[in-house]
Order: structure tokens, then C-alpha cells, then sequence
């Protein structure tokens, strides 16, 4: 990590000196607005607010300046963007979140949270030009089992599309500083003991972002660990095989739909029904007066920041 680090505090730097031009960063009252629109009301697949947020994500990635697409697919349409780069466009990253519910939930955390934060995301980054091509995408009907990030991953892997990695935000907006309000999930203690007694010790406190990855976006997920630190966001990272044995609820995801298509993948995920009461609104409504934006938007500017170096790799 000191290695990763000394680019981004030299990125800060220059940043933040007074004669280096100004670097648009994300801002707490965009995001808080979007997910204000966007979690008004459930959207189940076919709902006219469920229309209306996949209209928003199209028209905010037109107004930004990417190349956007509708991908219909069997039973549903994503939101794609594409910022083409100016001298290594075929290589690929990916930054999405899922904008449908399941109904009868306004779903402000799963997952109006990660829309949000691409929307943000993407506004920051598209005012910038970048070596590598930035995708940004809202995939439709995840909560029926991941059906459209499935069928642009397949149809990715068809056209032998160079996808670095993926990252999604998928629920980044709950957190909790009471003790004991972070569960574990059943054989976290075999599957991840160093992480189990990293939670245990915090009195099981559920204030973390939970950073899930595999090896090969290893580097990638080191500089988001270390942009989060720089933002003051606490991680719990978690490296796993994807072709080898999970821990449960690994595979719930976005991120899986790219894993099964062979490509590297990421999660942020604030563990959901392991500290999230609203969960599926399953003990009162998953609204936006229960999220923590200070929280979510720390993790924006870390991915903003990790993101810029993704896309510039020379950039040390």
C-alpha cells in the first residue's frame, strides 16, 4: 500500500496547490439530490418511476458528454455510457450499480445509493481526458438474478471486449456506530477469520464499506483501500476466488454476472441485511432519512480518486 499511496499524495498535491488548476470533485448535495429523485418510489421493472430513473441515467451520461446506449435484453434495458480514451481505448473499466427494486420498497440504499453515486461518479470524471476508456453503467433487473449486467457481460465476453475490471456500488448508504450492529454471515469465522476478528474487535460496530474483489483486480482494489483511507472512510477489504469456494452472499451481486463471463470484478457494499434494518424493507422502509450521504459521498471521492489512476497509468 505505501507504494500506491505515494501517487495519490502526490495527486493530492497537486491538486490542492494554488497554482494547478481546479479539479472538479464530487459534492454531497448532487448526490443527495439524485437519490432524493431516485428513491421517491419503488421501481419494479415496468413501473413508470422505474422508466423514469433509467431516463434520468440516460440523460445525466448525454449531458456529461458520453457515447450512450440502451441495451434492451430479454426482460429489461441498461443504461450504458462510454467515454471513449484517447490512446489506449481498448482497454476497459467498468463503473455501475443496478437501478430497479424489488416493489413496494423505494429501495434508497439497495440501490438507489449506487445510482447515485454513478451519477455523481460519472459527472466528475467525464469533464477529463483519460488514456483508457471509462464505461458507466445503470443495469436494469438485478434483483430477478443479476439479468442485465448478465447480458452485457455475455455479450462482452462474445465480442472479446478487454474489460480491466468492473466496480459496482451495490448499497454504500447504511452504517451504524452501536455496537452489535453488524451480524456475520454463517462460516464468516473458516472462510475469512483475519476480517471476522477485525469486526469482532470494533465491538461489532456496523460503520465500515465492505470492499470485495478478486486477484486479478487486486491492484485496483489496492489503490480504492488506500483512497479510502485518504478519505477517512473505514474498509473491510476481501479478496476472494472466484472459481474456488465463497463465503455466503459473495455471489449476490452485479459483480458475479462479470466472474461467470471470466472478467476481474469489485463490490462495495455496506453488507446489507448483515447491518441494514431496512433491508428490502424488511423492518421499515429502505429510505433516504436512514443513510449516512457523508458516508456515501467519502466513498465517491475515493473511487474518483483511485479511478484516475485506473484510467491514467502513468499517472504515479
Amino acid at each position: 500500500m505505501k507504494g500506491a499511496g505515494g501517487w495519490l499524495l502526490s495527486l493530492i498535491l497537486l491538486v490542492t496547490a494554488c497554482s494547478a488548476p481546479a479539479v472538479v470533485q464530487p459534492e454531497c448535495e448532487r448526490y443527495v439530490s439524485d437519490l432524493t429523485f431516485i428513491a421517491q418510489a419503488p421501481r419494479p421493472p415496468g413501473s413508470a418511476h422505474h422508466q423514469a430513473v433509467q431516463d434520468l441515467c440516460a440523460q445525466r451520461f448525454e449531458e456529461a458528454g458520453y457515447t450512450v446506449e440502451r441495451q434492451a435484453f430479454a426482460t429489461g434495458v441498461n443504461v450504458v455510457g462510454r467515454l471513449e480514451g484517447k490512446t489506449r481505448p481498448d482497454e476497459i473499466f467498468i463503473i455501475s450499480a443496478h437501478y430497479d427494486s424489488i416493489s413496494d420498497c423505494n429501495g434508497a440504499d439497495d440501490d438507489g445509493s449506487g445510482v447515485a453515486a454513478v451519477l455523481e461518479t460519472s459527472r466528475v470524471l467525464a469533464g477529463e481526458q483519460h488514456a483508457r476508456t471509462l464505461v458507466v453503467a445503470c443495469w436494469d433487473d438485478e434483483e430477478s438474478g443479476m439479468r442485465g449486467s448478465r447480458a452485457y457481460a455475455q455479450q462482452a465476453r462474445q465480442q472479446n471486449a478487454n474489460i480491466l475490471s468492473l466496480l459496482v456500488y451495490d448499497m454504500i448508504g447504511y452504517t451504524s456506530d452501536q455496537p452489535n450492529s453488524q451480524q456475520l454471515p454463517s462460516g464468516a469465522e473458516r472462510a475469512a477469520p483475519a476480517l471476522t476478528e477485525l469486526v469482532k474487535h470494533s465491538n461489532l460496530r456496523g460503520n465500515f464499506i465492505a470492499l470485495l474483489y478478486d486477484e486479478r483486480s487486486g491492484a485496483i482494489a489496492n489503490d480504492l483501500l488506500v483512497a479510502l483511507q485518504i478519505a477517512k472512510v473505514p474498509a473491510l477489504p476481501l479478496e476472494v476466488d472466484p472459481t474456488g469456494a465463497l463465503p455466503p452472499g459473495v455471489l449476490g451481486g452485479d459483480h458475479a454476472s462479470f466472474w461467470q463471463a471470466g472478467y476481474p470484478a469489485m463490490m462495495f457494499n455496506d453488507t446489507a441485511y448483515l447491518r441494514y434494518p431496512g433491508y428490502h424493507c424488511e423492518s421499515g422502509g429502505d429510505d433516504i432519512e436512514r443513510l449516512n450521504h457523508d458516508f456515501a459521498t467519502g466513498i465517491i471521492s475515493a473511487t474518483v480518486l483511485a479511478t484516475r489512476q485506473t484510467l491514467n497509468p502513468s499517472i504515479k
